[in-house]
């Protein structure tokens, strides 16, 4: 499997493995450069500004990709989120440090086996999800490029929410490991199915508890 959990001193990591994370990190160079100078060769102009910019992240992909590797091979692959006894930790970016979010920040945490998401002529689907839906009130003030910075968005039914994947069939023992650090106020709950329907900007749960 691609992501795994362990247990480290007082915190629970979930890692991406080694070889996994090389291979994230080079198809990410590849696709960059593969778009971006695959669309210079474009004759029309927009396209190759977008070929252009393209280009430019595959160039700094590139540079940044010493300390990348490095950081992979240090940490024997990546640390996708942690929790701990301050709270839930997650990557965003490969070479940037771990997004810290206390407890006293989080309002409940849905793991779930698949996430539905519901808009207007379109569906999708993810599996094995792990949903954080933060405090409106520490977040609200934030602007779209803050919030990029954080790695976190709107749900439809506004809540702020993490994004990330817990390991495949390893639903339950997440959940337990994420109890054991988590306060009695926040709640943690398994669930079989997670709708985010954008059109009627609701959020369902189907709990498993």
């Amino acid at each position: 499997m691609s992501l795994q959990i362990e247990f480290a001193g007082n915190e629970m990591i979930v890692r991406r493995s080694k070889w996994a994370a090389y291979a994230m990190h080079f198809c990410g160079l590849a696709a960059c450069f593969g778009v971006g100078i695959g669309f210079l060769f474009v004759p029309v102009m927009g396209l190759k500004i977008f070929g252009g910019i393209f280009t430019c992240v595959g160039v700094w992909v590139l540079v940044t990709s010493p300390a990348v590797l490095k950081k992979i091979s240090g940490q024997n692959g990546l640390r996708e989120w942690e929790v701990s006894k301050s709270g839930i930790s997650r990557m965003h970016g490969m070479s940037a440090p771990l997004i810290h979010f206390p407890w006293s920040h989080v309002e409940r945490i849905v793991l779930t086996q698949k996430l539905k998401e519901i808009e207007t002529g379109e569906r999708s689907y993810s599996r094995n999800v792990l949903l954080v839906f933060l405090k409106r009130e520490h977040y609200d003030a934030l602007s779209l490029i803050q919030a990029s910075k954080l790695g976190i968005g709107k749900s439809p039914d506004g809540a702020w929410v993490m994004i990330e994947s817990f390991p495949k069939n390893m639903q339950v023992q997440a959940c337990n490991g994420i109890l054991q650090y988590a306060p009695t106020q926040v709640s943690v709950v398994r669930a079989e199915r997670t709708e985010f329907d954008w059109k009627q900007r609701v959020v369902r749960v189907d709990p498993l508890d």
